[in-house]
């Protein structure tokens, strides 16, 4: 087995380890438990994932848990900073305040307060993250009962003109095959298309795509809040369940439950636009909170196709009963 080989098997334990990690930030995750669980030694483990995330290990889990501890704060405001503490992993509100403001340079109630929050996205915008500026004013949303589906929908409104329709639907378990990039990745087709292009590489010859076949982008980290170089992309389609893996893929599965579907037809620079408004015009009005499980676009329909080179796509996040 070559250098590159190597690499490209390193590559798919690890993911399987940050996995492991996302999946128990409320449990004590030791070196060692993930390191046996992705198939390494201590030793091994600690400096190939060094390597390769670019941060220690306990660097990066005290990292995804205080930024995972500040999505819960904006997004589930019942929710004492207490309990948000004990559901990221940490022993005690104090270590965790600690932590927290290691990283935010302020407490979680003043980051819950939002002054923060406009702090730190105004760092991480002068370095890559920009978002447009969209005035509540020229926003509408509108809900009305859908009697034939027995659920609420809604329709979003941007300077007068249809932006976005919203549905909740009950999704099954989804099993997701993937292909992950770690750093910065707004604006930059040619990254996707050459993540899916080696996923695609892999999947096509083990007859694992059809013309039904859903494609994923999925994202594990809030740009307003990870820095760039530090943002996890997966780029993922449906396998049936026990698929055998190979290579640098991974499997991921998104669970079941109530996910908002929004379905957009924007310009390729409009994403995080779209975003922001989901998150911070519709998502409070809408009687949800984010659930469980991971946010992603699955696109409708191919840009090369459109008569005007747009995106058709939908944002699917996993949402709870408010």
């Amino acid at each position: 087995m070559n250098r590159t080989d190597n690499r490209i098997r390193y590559i798919a334990k690890i993911n399987r380890a940050i996995d492991f990690i996302d999946a128990n930030l409320d449990q004590d995750l030791t070196l060692d438990q993930v390191a046996r669980f992705a198939g390494f030694s201590e030793f091994h483990f600690h400096r190939i994932f060094s390597n390769i995330v670019g941060e220690t290990f306990g660097r990066f889990v005290q990292r995804v848990r205080v930024e995972h501890s500040a999505m819960m704060l904006t997004n589930d405001t019942k929710k004492s900073i207490t309990d948000i503490a004990y559901a990221c992993g940490f022993s005690s509100s104090a270590s965790y305040s600690r932590l927290f403001r290691e990283f935010f340079a302020c407490t979680p109630s003043q980051w819950r307060d939002g002054e923060a929050q406009k702090s730190r996205i105004r760092i991480i915008q002068g370095k890559d993250y920009h978002v447009q500026s969209t005035p509540r004013k020229d926003i509408n949303i509108r809900s009305f009962y859908n009697q034939s589906m027995n659920s609420f929908e809604w329709k979003i409104t941007l300077k007068g003109e249809e932006f976005s329709q919203i549905r909740i639907e009950t999704h099954p378990e989804r099993e997701i095959a993937y292909i992950r990039h770690i750093g910065p990745y707004f604006n930059d087709e040619a990254l996707f298309c050459s993540l899916f292009e080696k996923l695609f590489r892999w999947a096509v010859p083990r007859k694992l795509v059809t013309d039904k076949t859903r494609n994923y982008c999925i994202y594990h980290d809030d740009p307003a809040i990870t820095e760039p170089e530090k943002l996890r992309l997966s780029v993922g389609i449906d396998i049936p369940a026990q698929t055998e893996l190979s290579g640098e893929v991974g499997r991921l599965v998104l669970p079941a439950g109530e996910y908002a579907m929004a379905k957009l037809e924007l310009s390729s620079d409009q994403y995080p636009l779209a975003w922001n408004i989901i998150y911070r015009d519709w998502l409070p009005e809408s009687g949800y909170m984010c659930g469980d499980g991971l946010p992603y676009e699955t696109m409708l329909q191919d840009p090369a196709k459109h008569p005007e080179g747009k995106h058709v796509f939908e944002i699917c996040i996993p949402v709870v009963p408010l």
